[in-house]
């Protein structure tokens, strides 16, 4: 079978699908509707002349041919990435392309060190090719297992075989209210104590309640799940819900009396932050270069 970029562009998808572990979880990531995807899958199983993934009401699963293709396709796409950024780095030490994936609202961390390892890869010329997507963790831990990011700095949670975290330091999350709640105002430990665990809650959906599991177990006050932080700040400064927050990002609404901390010395988490990379992965100069800019300003040890 000889390859066309039409080709490669249906394996991307194929590996996008098995990625998200099906059609419909794909078109977030590759931002096309389900049909679309279902076209293009299909389009490739008869290029293919064979049947990659089963699609119904079982759900969505690989054939062993299927299976087989994801791995050579995994291979491939490694391989593809491999020589573009060679050929870029023909050109000069860091004249390639850097792919960086990040958990969203780290930028308020003072702890975290991705602005001074951005700041080194210039080196004088114009630096790297830079992709920055904001992504929830496993969503970046997806896209490096397929090769089409190089890094990642994220929270820690399932460690995924196929690849390397090193620790880079750990961010606190504090419960918080908003000033309009019926706890901002409330000054006793113990009435605080009581009125937490029957108040509504947001969660991050990728911590798995972890946060909530802290404060109560009474799961229908579970009353919001969003994704990212910003919407957790929404609610909270609305005054309808309770939350967990990493204390850096909440700093400046304190400040402001916006928010309080309900108890900071009882109800806190310590999440590890981590620059995530593929494990076997030749690691291309930009790459070496990066991560060494951020070993430079964290005390856990080479990367």
């Amino acid at each position: 079978m000889r390859l066309s970029e039409f080709d490669l562009k249906q394996l991307r998808v194929f590996l996008a699908v098995v990625e998200c572990g099906g059609f419909s979880a794909a078109e977030d990531v590759l931002g096309v509707s389900q049909s679309t995807i279902s076209t293009s899958v299909a389009q490739l199983e008869r290029r293919l002349g064979y049947r990659l993934c089963d699609r119904g009401r079982a759900g969505f699963g690989l054939t062993p041919r299927g299976e087989e293709l994801h791995r050579k396709a995994v291979e491939l796409s490694s391989a593809v990435a491999e020589f573009e950024e060679g050929a870029r780095t023909l050109k000069g030490a860091l004249a390639g392309r850097l792919r960086i994936g990040l958990i969203d609202n780290i930028i308020t961390d003072q702890k975290c060190p991705l602005l001074p390892a951005l700041a080194k890869l210039r080196d004088g010329t114009l630096g790297p090719r830079i992709t920055i997507d904001i992504l929830p963790p496993a969503e970046i831990e997806h896209a490096i297992v397929a090769g089409r990011m190089d890094v990642g700095i994220s929270v820690v949670g399932q460690r995924l075989p196929t690849l390397r975290y090193q620790k880079l330091y750990q961010e606190t999350d504090l419960l918080f209210c908003g000033k309009t709640h019926p706890l901002f105002g409330v000054e006793d430990d113990a009435a605080v104590r009581n009125g937490v665990p029957p108040a509504a809650k947001v969660v991050r959906t990728f911590l798995n309640h972890q946060d909530f599991l802290l404060v109560s177990d009474q799961e229908d006050t579970i009353r919001a799940s969003v994704t990212n932080l910003e919407a957790v700040a929404f609610l909270i400064l609305a005054g309808t819900h309770i939350g967990f927050m990493p204390q850096h990002y909440a700093a400046s609404w304190v400040e402001r009396g916006e928010m309080r901390a309900l108890l900071p010395d009882e109800f806190r988490r310590e999440s590890d932050l981590a620059v995530i990379t593929q494990a076997s992965a030749r690691r291309t100069p930009v790459l070496k270069h990066f991560l060494s800019a951020i070993e430079a300003n964290t005390s856990d040890g080479p990367m």
